[in-house]
């Protein structure tokens, strides 16, 4: 019976970005896919991680991850949390998210996958390239309303302008 395994998506994400396959260790006890995906608008490296989460009889839970290259301004944090929650209202796959704790700003999606069942390198991939494309569009104007260069209001209307395709004002 076919199992998923991260080697089963390696080809998708290699034929359009640096890969590597980390195996477990005493760490971490499932291997992870680590894929650059290259520097964001401000020149800072972004990775998407992709690692499975604890997984019962019925599926195994792909976690697709980047963790954004900025934290959280503690005394910003509640606007950078109104942001999140109204990009996330708008976005197919909720994804964004903060650990105040950490001071981590992320975005996450985790896609089921059968536990008799090979990776749909298909469906991973397509996931990679949504959650590549949503931080792409998004991971500046949640920037700078948690750094304070915009309020919640120029944050949700850089948003709206990016739903509408069209470039936000600075």
């Amino acid at each position: 019976m076919p199992v998923p395994d991260l080697r089963q998506v390696v080809a998708a994400f290699a034929a359009d970005f640096p890969t590597r396959l980390i195996p477990p260790s005493e760490d971490t006890p499932e291997p992870q896919l680590f894929v650059d995906v290259g520097p964001d608008g401000r020149g800072r490296p972004r990775r998407l991680e992709l690692i499975f989460l604890p997984h019962d009889d019925n599926a195994y839970y792909l976690q697709l991850f980047i963790l954004l290259p900025f934290a959280v301004v503690p005394e910003r944090a509640a606007e950078l949390a109104r942001i999140v929650a109204a990009v996330n209202l708008k976005l197919p796959l909720v994804g964004f998210g903060m650990s105040e704790q950490d001071g981590w700003v992320f975005y996450r999606a985790v896609v089921p996958v059968p536990n008799d069942r090979e990776l749909d390198a298909e469906v991973v991939s397509g996931a990679g390239w949504m959650a590549y494309y949503l931080v792409d569009q998004c991971a500046d104007l949640l920037e700078d309303v948690a750094t304070g260069a915009k309020t919640f209001a120029e944050g949700r209307h850089a948003f709206e302008q990016v739903l509408i395709g069209q470039p936000s004002l600075p």
